[in-house]
């Protein structure tokens, strides 16, 4: 009897102990925690999403952000599960959303989760004004239709010349026609192509070897291109007109006619001594090549590059042999036509001309061996003539189709000067910081040389301006941003998400399927939605305002 007592006493403690044990480790689950956060990087308006034990609304939660208070947007409790050593176990999740706010901003930020007044540090984060990717947020909104507006409809085939002065306008082209369109005001008209040596025919009108730029107010539009007219020598030779043509009246002043053969991709020297020829001057008087990008700022003058001598034009289309995008020239007001700067390490990006001197043939004859102000990049994005500045990045092939972009460059014209350069940290994992200053920001910009470089300069009047820029943020994954690289504050930031593919009634994308071609004076992007599966005709739509 004695011993039985024992055995129901004993067992008595033993389930008194592992009542209180079971209670013990009961509440040690139920212990406020806060999980790791997924990113360290954050933007004033995105969701920082907390995991852990918050009491699932019956405790006092607080969250703080850089000592600020954060407000708890939702707070909700979910079933989770995992396996281990082939025992499934079951546990309760608390997950908090909190609202990232202006006077959070700063770097190291501390996060600091209080319940019932027992606080811990979970992370310290950095949070910047711009919007942060995407793919690290879900209150960052998507440009929707909803968002766009449909500012015009061209016919397919329209060239289109950007101006991204804010506020200036944007021409349209269709072969006679010209629109222009500027903040909502749409004026049409048509060309008779006369000057003063008579009429002429532009020769392949559409071909993208051809310069167009128009003034920011949008009183004329600038041609470069291969035009023939009843003066001259010969059908084996044509005319480079540069033409100054108004968007009021429609008339068209030559600036330049040099005239050039066109039947074989060198230049002979019983045409031209291109060692005499005048190449700096009035730019009524000087042997004036092709240039293939034109850029006009309200002062009446004009930056060009990519200029080309050697063309076939005998079929009716005409292209060049050679053609180097980063040799840069400029004409002021006045009419002074100068060379400002060409390349230095690419034999390709030089201003090079084939030509046949006694019989022999020179295949990278220099043009301007003068000019001694070089640039060391590779690839030329674009020139914000207003204010003078010039924008370049360097490439590293990936292949046939693609290149890694390893640095942006920002160049003053008129101080002849860098202004700045900007090179990621390349990380070809998750980068953990995607948006902030130039030193510590992450990623891997890319850019697919089918469709050409989908970097767009930014809006900042009197300000080095900004880029938009493609940039991988995850290679497993492939989620992509449209950023925004600012020479002025050296920092990035995201404008928007880059969605690949396309399914009827999905969002509008900046990157493949549009161009940014503008910008209104409270600088809203004019985008021309292209290459998407169901668009037959160019549509132009005004997207967010930037804020």
């Amino acid at each position: 009897m004695k011993h039985a007592c024992l055995l129901v006493l004993s067992f008595t403690i033993l389930a008194t102990a592992c009542q209180k044990t079971g209670q013990f480790y009961d509440q040690l689950d139920n212990l406020p925690r806060a999980n790791q956060l997924a990113g360290n990087s954050y933007a004033v308006g995105d969701t920082l999403v907390l995991t852990g034990k918050f009491g699932a609304g019956k405790a006092d939660l607080k969250i703080s952000i850089g000592g600020v208070d954060a407000s708890v947007i939702s707070l909700v409790s979910r079933d989770s599960s995992y396996t281990q050593n082939d025992v499934l176990y079951n546990y309760t999740l608390d997950v908090a959303k909190v609202l990232i706010t202006t006077p959070m901003i700063g770097q190291q930020q501390p996060v600091i989760v209080s319940v019932n007044g027992i606080g811990s540090t979970v992370a310290a984060i950095l949070v910047s004004k711009d919007k942060l990717v995407p793919a690290r947020t879900d209150t960052l909104t998507y440009l929707d239709p909803a968002v766009a507006k449909e500012a015009l409809r061209m016919p397919a085939g329209t060239r289109i010349v950007p101006n991204y002065t804010p506020g200036a306008a944007i021409v349209f082209m269709s072969g006679d026609s010209l629109v222009t369109w500027q903040e909502g005001n749409i004026r049409r008209g048509k060309v008779t192509w006369e000057d003063n040596y008579g009429p002429f025919t532009l020769i392949d009108p559409s071909s993208e070897h051809f310069g167009f730029g128009s003034d920011p107010a949008g009183n004329n539009l600038y041609i470069s291109c291969l035009t023939r007219d009843a003066r001259l020598p010969g059908t084996n030779q044509s005319a480079i007109r540069l033409m100054k043509v108004s968007l009021r009246d429609y008339s068209v002043t030559t600036l330049n006619r040099t005239v050039i053969p066109t039947d074989a991709s060198f230049i002979d020297e019983a045409y031209y001594d291109l060692d005499t020829v005048k190449k700096e001057g009035n730019i009524s008087q000087v042997f004036l090549p092709v240039m293939k990008n034109i850029y006009a700022n309200s002062k009446g003058e004009l930056y060009f590059s990519g200029p080309a001598l050697n063309w076939i034009a005998t079929t009716g289309k005409a292209s060049p042999s050679i053609q180097s995008n980063l040799t840069l020239a400029g004409m002021d007001a006045s009419g002074t036509f100068r060379y400002l700067a060409k390349a230095s390490n690419n034999s390709r990006q030089f201003f090079v001309v084939r030509t046949r001197k006694g019989g022999r043939i020179n295949g990278a004859y220099d043009f301007i061996p003068n000019i001694t102000t070089v640039l060391n990049y590779n690839r030329l994005l674009g020139i914000d003539a207003e204010n003078d500045l010039l924008y370049g990045y360097t490439v590293t092939s990936l292949g046939a189709t693609s290149y890694t972009i390893s640095t942006f460059y920002c160049y003053n014209l008129a101080q002849q000067r860098q202004f700045g350069e900007f090179t990621y940290k390349l990380n070809n994992q998750v980068p953990t910081i995607t948006d902030g200053p130039f030193d510590v920001v992450e990623g891997n910009y890319t850019e697919t040389s089918g469709t050409g470089a989908r970097i767009f300069q930014w809006p900042a009047p009197g300000l080095p301006g900004v880029l938009f820029a493609t940039q991988q943020q995850d290679m497993q994954d492939g989620l992509r941003s449209i950023k925004m690289v600012n020479f002025n504050n050296r920092t990035v930031s995201t404008y928007a998400p880059f969605i690949q593919g396309y399914s009827p009634g999905s969002k509008y994308r900046l990157g493949i399927g549009g161009d940014v071609v503008g910008y209104t004076a409270s600088k809203q992007p004019l985008m021309v939605r292209t290459n998407e599966t169901d668009v037959t005709i160019n549509e132009v739509l005004l997207m967010a305002p930037v804020q």
